[in-house]
């Protein structure tokens, strides 16, 4: 399960990457959970680097995950 604090260091992630950060804040909490889960369950670094720059490009269009 995806925590609160999870999502809270999710956003921290994305803090100076506009508009990705307000649209993100702007979101149902369940989409913000279904984005935490895609970034935590990335296995290695280099795959959580991916999915945020995959996170910031769809939220700086305002989308949801999928």
């Amino acid at each position: 399960a995806v925590t609160d604090e999870q999502i809270t260091r999710l956003s921290a992630l994305r803090e100076g990457c506009e508009p990705a950060h307000a649209n993100f804040l702007a979101m149902p909490p369940s989409v913000k959970k279904t984005y935490a889960r895609a970034y935590f369950d990335a296995k290695t670094e280099a795959g959580r680097q991916r999915r945020i720059a995959w996170m910031v490009d769809r939220l700086n269009r305002n989308l949801r995950p999928m």
